[in-house]
């Protein structure tokens, strides 16, 4: 906990300093989270018709 408390604060002041950079850190955050869902449930269809 103390180590994504500390990771925030660092990120939130990147994005103070650099809005640009917060704006394109949420958007490939967002795909990335997008990916993955869709990696599992690719990879979960298949152990399921099995």
């Amino acid at each position: 906990m103390l180590v994504s408390g500390i990771a925030t604060i660092i990120f939130a002041i990147l994005i103070l300093a650099n809005p640009v950079f917060g704006g394109l850190s949420i958007v490939y955050m967002t795909a990335l989270a997008f990916i993955m869902i869709g990696l599992f449930r690719l990879f979960w269809g298949f152990i399921k018709k099995n």
